[in-house]
This record gives C-alpha cells, sequence and structure tokens, in this order.
C-alpha cells in the first residue's frame, strides 16, 4: 500500500505543477486581437471630362463628331437632319430633349448624356455658323 500511496503523491505533485506553471506570471501573455486594417485613402475625384470643356478646340472636335452623322453629304443618304446653319437655339434644344428622355432615337439619347449644357450650347453655336 505504501507504493501505492508514493504513486499517487506523485501524480499529485505533476499534477499541480502543472497548473502553477500555467499561471504562473512567466507564462507567455494571450495573443493580441486581430487588429483590423486600415481603411483606404479616399480617391483623388476624377479629372474633368473632355466633355465638358468649352476650349475652342474641343468644340470643333465635337461639332466635328455630330457633322459625321449631320452632314450634308450624310443626311441625304441617312435622313439625318443638318445641323450647319441652323439657328443654335434649335440645336441646343434639341440636343437637350435627346439628353432629358423627352426626346426618342437610336444613338442620340445615348450621345448627348456626356454633355453640359455648356458645351451644348458652344457646340449648337459653332454649328449654326458652320456653312
Amino acid at each position: 500500500m505504501r507504493r501505492t500511496t508514493v504513486i499517487s503523491v506523485a501524480v499529485a505533485v505533476i499534477a499541480l505543477a502543472g497548473t502553477a506553471a500555467a499561471q504562473s506570471p512567466t507564462a507567455a501573455p494571450p495573443a493580441p486581437a486581430a487588429t483590423p486594417a486600415p481603411a483606404p485613402a479616399a480617391a483623388p475625384p476624377p479629372p474633368k471630362p473632355p466633355a465638358t470643356e468649352t476650349t475652342p478646340a474641343n468644340i470643333r472636335l465635337i461639332a466635328g463628331n455630330c457633322l459625321v452623322c449631320h452632314s450634308e453629304s450624310a443626311s441625304a443618304a441617312g435622313g439625318m437632319p443638318i445641323l450647319a446653319g441652323q439657328d443654335a437655339k434649335v440645336i441646343a434644344a434639341a440636343f437637350r430633349e435627346f439628353r432629358d428622355g423627352k426626346r426618342h432615337g437610336t444613338i442620340m439619347p445615348r450621345i448627348s448624356k456626356g454633355y453640359d449644357d455648356g458645351v451644348v450650347d458652344a457646340v449648337s453655336a459653332y454649328l449654326s455658323k458652320t456653312k
């Protein structure tokens, strides 16, 4: 019986030693909680698109694109209205109607979405002076 008592005492000492080691101040501290990643920096505003610039070169470029379909020769073949020489207010009003969804078409409602009033007025004035 003495041998059983010695073994029981040894097991108890080992168990206590393990518990004490786990509670010891030299034990490794628990891992810190994961810190969230920092929020991404705000992106700078996008550059102003060329379609809103009313420089003479840009207006000529945009008007040239209009005249691909709306020139005298192209209109004769495709039934598009001729814009050159028309009243600027009439051109601008029609363009805004396409842009604002008040006038239906196949291409013009899509094209017109990219232009603000300043460009519409400048291109309309340019086209009205074109012969």
